[in-house]
């Protein structure tokens, strides 16, 4: 969901930037409706101004910890 993605400050700024690269003002973010939105619907809901692999980048970014290891290799 959005609202996970925004308590990051690089996620935060990602969504941002999307709808306002969309016309929209910045306070649309904070929406409860548009926080509960599936980040994998961004691609849709942007008419393709995101791609999925926009999204897989986000993703595996927010992933990552302070010291740059992917939480995802961790054991």
């Amino acid at each position: 969901r959005l609202k996970e993605v925004m308590k990051n400050p690089c996620g935060r700024r990602f969504v941002v930037d999307v709808f306002t690269r969309m016309g929209m003002r910045e306070q649309f973010a904070d929406n409860p409706i548009v926080r509960r939105t599936r980040i994998g619907l961004l691609p849709k809901l942007t008419g393709g101004a995101v791609s999925e692999r926009d999204i897989a980048e986000l993703i595996r970014h927010l992933n990552r910890r302070p010291n740059g290891e992917d939480l995802e290799k961790q054991g």
